[in-house]
């Protein structure tokens, strides 16, 4: 019952705020907004939804070699001859060493 009841004041209140708008992920009152999952931003063209924030060419990873983007997320990868490392998964090390 209070879960229906906090679901209908949500949809109330996201009403009254963005009566032509929906946000994709969460609102956050006050002031009204749109807000994202992790590894998304509020779109610059159209504020009531989601895009991927593209980590990698945002620099915000730590990926020694390379970084390869996903929807949401990341992840490393390495140059050929190496490999990602078991230990640090933003690490890269030769093939050789990582079999050993």
């Amino acid at each position: 019952m209070e879960s229906a009841l906090l679901m209908t004041t949500t949809l109330a209140i996201r009403n009254a705020f963005f009566p032509s708008k929906m946000c994709i992920a969460k609102c956050s009152f006050p002031p009204p907004r749109c807000l994202c999952n992790t590894g998304f931003a509020v779109d610059p063209s159209n504020s009531s939804s989601c895009v991927d924030f593209d980590e990698c060419l945002e620099h915000t990873n730590s990926c020694q070699q390379r970084c390869v983007n996903s929807p949401g997320s990341f992840r490393c990868d390495c140059q050929e001859g190496y490999t990602v490392s078991r230990e640090d998964p933003a690490a890269c090390v030769p093939i050789e060493e990582e079999q050993r």
